[in-house]
């Protein structure tokens, strides 16, 4: 369970169906005033770049129906506060909410497959390049 501290009380961040629709549209593409949903797929790239306005979004998202939960500018930014303050960096605060996904059923794919993809596999050893110097053809004239 991975939880904030703040002045109004401690929000625990979840990862229900209801949270994850939330998140889907904080971080969702928006054309002509229609949210287009599909920011579930930009959930792991922000984090992993610990982005503080989607960190800003983030969290009201996954803590729907919570009284300490933030509902304006003002008290997102003290709750930014208390997550600098409780894990020393955002950094840290993603590092724990990616590891949190990992326990939740409805996530652990979605980060499985971002580090499938962003693992450093090691890379063959470089091999010595034979250079072929072009054989000079003996000029004749006729």
């Amino acid at each position: 369970m991975l939880t904030i501290n703040t002045n109004k009380g401690q929000l625990e961040l979840k990862f229900g169906l209801g949270e994850l629709n939330a998140v889907d549209k904080a971080l969702g593409l928006e054309v002509e005033k229609i949210n287009l949903g599909e920011g579930f797929e930009m959930l792991v790239p922000k984090l992993k770049t610990a982005n503080v306005l989607a960190i800003a979004k983030i969290i009201p998202a996954l803590t729907l129906g919570q009284k300490a939960r933030p509902k304006t500018d003002e008290e997102t930014l003290e709750v930014l506060k208390s997550v600098k303050e409780q894990y020393g960096t955002f950094n840290n605060f993603c590092d724990a909410v990616l590891e949190e996904m990992k326990n939740h059923f409805l996530t652990q794919d979605l980060v499985a497959d971002v580090e499938t993809v962003t693992e450093v596999t090691p890379t063959e050893q470089p091999q010595p390049v034979q250079v072929v110097q072009p054989v000079e053809q003996p000029q004749t004239t006729i």
